[in-house]
């Protein structure tokens, strides 16, 4: 009798907290059974994330009783027999590999010669078979503008939203700009935008020259259901303060303060230059990253992280060095005066299945390559990946014939560099990195 009242009040407890709609529901002690019954056609209803049934499960309707756990267990053998017979069949029909079937599309087949073809993957998957998923790495679109008019729109390709493209570098050009070519790597979303419309985005690209302007050309990238387009929109340049640390149009700055030199009331509205002889300045060049769907999905944002000399920074959690890919770093040191640059330039040197070194350039306006060694790692006990500056290095690049933008010449011009200090500040004696973006893609 005891244990019954403490199997009723647990019982009652339960009910009570479980959302039962119907109509005047008893719970009822017969024969070692509980049953719930509702009056007239009243369903019964529990509102739960899991049921436990620790034994076999049977439904009965009208005069038939149904054992659900003997048909799971059926369906079970009927799945692991037809993956036999599937096997079985492949091998006496020259079928070859086996398609997932949650990856393919189909299976081609050419029928003169009754041979299978390969497996059509499904988008998002890869491999023989289509069982990898694949969330690949970014390709890189390369956008040349060639005598095109302002406002006119260019086809970026196939995508499925304005973030599909994702700018990363622009190469400036202009008579305003004396001629040279100039590259940026600072570009931010405008934050005037009306953050509603996802089918467009609007960004602003600046670039702080050496007789105290910030320049600046807007552009934009627009979804129109089925493909992307990008143009240019107007081009602005403001006196901002002098070409030093302190300037608001450096790469150490927000994207608070780019915009705040855009909308400035002092800007003066340029022509958009679309080669190095024409009036005014505008872009000349425009690189893109895009990725996969999934891959956006998985790895979204840009991280950022502040280096502090020749300290070791953790990164975040990866499954290799691989996982890691860097997009820009922030320069510094008093070699850099005076302006504080922003660079994409990242190439590989030496790697192992455990660590990579990279070579960080710069090519200045003073004529040479400034390069800064920096070592990334994954550690297998905490499967953490971490960073840290390792040297700097200068050698003589000309500003107008630069050989400071390919992976062979900055690797070569390492194997005969010039030691230089590394900076641990703004200020500090030689350069070096004040802070990184980049992704951690962990698949």
């Amino acid at each position: 009798m005891n244990s019954i009242c403490v199997f009723f009040v647990a019982f009652s407890i339960l009910y009570l907290s479980v959302n039962v709609h119907a109509n005047q529901p008893i719970v009822r002690f017969k024969n070692n059974t509980v049953g719930i019954l509702a009056e007239s056609d009243a369903g019964v209803f529990t509102a739960t994330e899991i049921v436990t049934i620790l034994s076999d499960l049977e439904v009965k309707a009208t005069n038939q009783t149904t054992n659900i756990t003997e048909k799971v267990d059926s369906l079970i053998r009927l799945q692991s027999n037809m993956e036999l017979r599937v096997n079985v069949f492949v091998q006496h029909a020259n079928v070859g590999v086996v398609c997932d079937p949650e990856g393919s599309e189909y299976r081609g087949r050419n029928f003169e010669n009754d041979e299978f073809g390969a497996c059509i993957c499904r988008e998002g998957y890869m491999g023989e078979t289509c069982s990898i998923t694949d969330f690949e790495t970014c390709d890189v679109i390369e956008i040349h503008i060639d005598e095109l008019q302002p406002l006119d729109w260019i086809s970026l390709g196939m995508c499925s939203s304005a973030e599909s493209y994702k700018p990363v570098q622009v190469n400036f050009v202009g008579s305003d700009l004396f001629g040279e070519s100039v590259y940026s790597f600072l570009i931010v979303r405008h934050n005037k935008e009306d953050v509603i419309n996802t089918n467009v985005h609007k960004y602003v690209v600046a670039y702080q020259a050496n007789n105290n302007y910030c320049y600046m050309t807007s552009f934009e990238i627009k979804f129109t259901g089925s493909e992307c387009f990008y143009r240019q929109l107007e081009s602005r340049k403001n006196n901002a303060d002098s070409w030093s640390y302190t300037s608001t149009c450096n790469g150490k700055n927000s994207e608070d303060l780019i915009n705040m030199q855009w909308e400035n009331s002092n800007a003066i509205i340029s022509k958009i230059a679309s080669n190095s002889s024409g009036s005014g300045f505008g872009i000349g060049n425009i690189l893109f990253t895009k990725c996969s769907d999934m891959y956006d999905k998985l790895c979204p944002l840009f991280l950022k992280k502040a280096l502090v000399g020749t300290n070791s920074i953790d990164i975040g959690s990866c499954n290799s060095i691989d996982d890691v890919d860097f997009v820009r770093a922030y320069l510094q040191g008093s070699s850099m005066w005076p302006r504080l640059p922003t660079t994409g330039y990242f190439f590989n040197y030496i790697s192992t299945n455990s660590s990579s070194t990279f070579l960080i350039a710069h090519q200045s306006h003073d004529n040479w390559c400034k390069m800064i060694q920096m070592r990334l790692w994954r550690d297998e006990s905490s499967q953490i990946c971490s960073v840290k500056l390792v040297s700097a290095g200068y050698v003589y690049s000309s500003f107008s014939a630069s050989t400071c933008y390919t992976e062979e010449e900055v690797v070569g011009n390492w194997d005969s560099k010039n030691p230089s200090s590394l900076a641990s500040a703004q200020t500090g004696s030689g350069y070096g990195v004040q802070s990184l973006d980049f992704k951690i893609c962990s698949i």
